[in-house]
């Protein structure tokens, strides 16, 4: 089988999750092939899909500091994002990797661990919570739907720890009925960055059983794209409270 890297080179978050859902709904059409993604986001805070804004988001230091605020179609915790976060995305068929959603994010896990030139320096809790000697340097969150799978995880490579840690509210002690984020310890890798993405790639291939090769989005991906960004990502309703307007979102069936 034949794969493709894409290079986002938006650092709206806003449009790089509405390309996220984009692709991944245009692969369950059978229209996008296997993929994957390496992306960067601006200063931002990115909502698990069933989190609360209020008891996850300091507002204030967001507004006083210009991080955006948005959700994405994943679960998980919530994360603080700039352009010294990497991101990734894999978006391919479950069948490629056996296992429960537990398995699969371990074998990914260590994936990513492989791919360092000093793994024995790493290890995972949870199996998508990467430490660095004992300090989280990476997480991940997975959407699942007929057999499809987007993965994306983050890599802390030169980020502002400040703003990580000013404008989340992990560390507040707050009862409640929905998912809340869970503090660990964070630190910057300093790495390689490139270094890393071409053995990372080489991994996965592997593993999957693809050949990679870099390529372009489709008209289809960038036009649901667009219409995402509009209709959710940049909705109020849909940051707020993680709802969204049924009619309008026809085109997500999944």
């Amino acid at each position: 089988m034949i794969g493709r890297i894409l290079d986002s080179t938006s650092y709206d978050p806003f449009e790089n999750l509405s390309l996220d859902h984009s692709i991944f709904i245009n692969l369950i059409n059978m229209i996008s092939p296997i993929t994957i993604r390496f992306w960067r986001n601006n200063s931002s805070v990115i909502l698990g899909r069933g989190q609360s804004l209020h008891e996850e988001v300091n507002l204030e230091y967001c507004k006083s500091n210009n991080i955006e605020i948005t959700r994405r179609i994943s679960g998980g915790g919530c994360v603080y994002q700039d352009l010294g976060n990497y991101n990734c995305s894999l978006y391919f068929p479950i069948k490629l990797i056996n296992g429960d959603l537990q398995t699969i994010g371990s074998i990914l896990s260590s994936l990513i661990i492989d791919s360092f030139p000093n793994s024995n320096d790493f290890n995972i809790i949870g199996s998508t919570n990467i430490l660095f000697r004992n300090q989280k340097i990476s997480g991940a969150a997975t959407y699942i739907s007929k057999g499809w799978i987007l993965h994306h995880f983050t890599m802390l490579i030169n980020a502002n720890l400040d703003h990580l840690e000013n404008s989340l509210l992990v560390k507040d002690n707050i009862k409640s009925e929905r998912r809340r984020s869970k503090y660990l310890p964070t630190t910057n890798l300093l790495l390689d960055y490139n270094a890393w993405k071409y053995k990372f790639i080489q991994k996965v291939s592997s593993k999957l059983g693809i050949k990679f090769s870099e390529n372009t989005l489709q008209e289809e991906e960038l036009e649901l794209s667009e219409l995402l960004y509009h209709q959710i990502y940049t909705d109020k309703n849909w940051i707020n409270r993680g709802k969204r307007n049924q009619i309008q979102f026809r085109t997500d069936k999944y």
